[in-house]
């Protein structure tokens, strides 16, 4: 029967506990705090045989799956010679057939091995304290070391996310297609999934396409101090307002929301809006984007056999290039002074032939890239 000892070291926290075959489990603790959003946190993991005898030099397992909160394990260099060590998911392992000597050895020939240095990622909605367990089995015990570290502690912190969707119009909570010169809303939504609340300046910058002029900023009741830039197309907003922190990972802190309304004058939708959090030591952005999709723009040319063409009440030149969305009704005349003998490229739905001057009005859709007016 044999039995080790394995020691867990998240920073300087230590936990020490006999194998099964010594009696009860035993642990020594001295917490370390984790942080929330913090990546690269260690644990060290160190096994030692305080049994009497060597291990036999059959497979020696030694397995530490991450509880929630944690993620990413990487087994950090130097790692013990002899040994592979391995990541799957959230599963950190490490495995020998070495040979680790016991108290009655002479000498006691790698009676501690490690530290095995295990990093991992905290998550921003870890909870305030987690427990993590390593197992060693193999190598001749008797029984399996189970250790915990049960009082891990995580420190909570501000982490600020952005979300943005467009409110009108919208249909079912679906975001509908919008036309040239018409406006949309969209909503930014910032939340606060971390334990802490903010306590510096938080920041949102909202840039627009080129292609969109902002009408309308709603600042959330003052909450948030909102100006626009036509230069940039951007609209920052930043308050100092604090923001509480999550109450549990899915019921976020929030902020008020910010509504920017604008108009489309082109084919350009596209919208991305940031937010910075500047009371973290290292700064924190998150950001989000929506694209609002503008239905029926495109590039038309308008040929005509006269000279000039006139579409929607304004004149151009023969085989001008324009953009037009085809999901409207467009008017086309003949110009000048004469009757429409024939179009193409336009679905007709009304025509109006006129006598004094002799013109014809064509009012209808856009179906192709081309619309050709044929006048006699």
């Amino acid at each position: 029967m044999r039995a080790y000892l394995l020691t867990i070291v998240g920073a300087v926290t230590l936990f020490n506990a006999y194998g099964a075959s010594f009696g009860p489990l035993s642990t020594k603790t001295n917490v370390v705090t984790f942080s929330q959003g913090a990546t690269g946190q260690y644990y060290d993991i160190n096994v030692n045989n305080n049994g009497s005898f060597d291990t036999d030099g059959s497979l020696i397992t030694i397995t530490d799956t991450l509880p929630t909160g944690l993620s990413n394990p990487v087994w950090e260099n130097p790692i013990p010679a002899g040994w592979t060590c391995t990541t799957s998911g959230n599963t950190a392992t490490c495995t020998s057939t070495n040979v680790i000597g016991g108290t009655t050895s002479n000498p006691p020939n790698g009676q501690t091995v490690g530290p095995f240095i295990l990093s991992v990622d905290v998550s921003n909605t870890a909870p305030a304290t987690i427990t993590n367990c390593v197992t060693i089995s193999g190598g001749g015990a008797a029984a399996t070391a189970n250790i915990c570290d049960t009082d891990q502690s995580i420190t909570p912190e501000t982490y600020l996310t952005i979300r943005k969707v467009q409110t009108n119009p919208t249909y079912h909570g679906n975001p509908l297609p919008v036309a040239s010169g018409q406006s949309l809303t969209y909503k930014l939504d910032v939340d606060n999934i971390g334990g802490a609340p903010s306590t510096g300046t938080v920041t949102v910058v909202d840039t627009l396409a080129s292609d969109m002029i902002v009408s309308n900023v709603s600042d959330g009741g003052g909450y948030w101090t909102c100006n626009y830039d036509y230069p940039t197309n951007t609209v920052t907003c930043t308050t100092t307002n604090s923001i509480p922190g999550a109450t549990s990972p899915t019921s976020p802190g929030e902020a008020p929301n910010i509504y920017v309304t604008a108009a489309v004058l082109g084919t350009n939708a596209n919208d991305t809006a940031t937010v910075t959090y500047n009371g973290l030591t290292t700064g924190q952005t998150s950001t989000a984007s929506v694209t609002s999709t503008v239905e029926g723009i495109t590039n038309v040319t308008f040929t005509s056999n006269q000279t000039k063409v006139e579409v929607d009440g304004e004149i151009y030149p023969s085989g001008i290039t324009i953009q037009e969305n085809t999901a409207l009704n467009h008017s086309v005349y003949a110009y000048p002074n004469c009757k429409i003998s024939a179009i193409t490229g336009l679905s007709v739905v009304e025509s109006r032939p006129g006598t004094a001057p002799p013109w014809t009005e064509v009012t209808g859709q856009i179906t192709a890239s081309t619309v050709a007016v044929t006048c006699h």
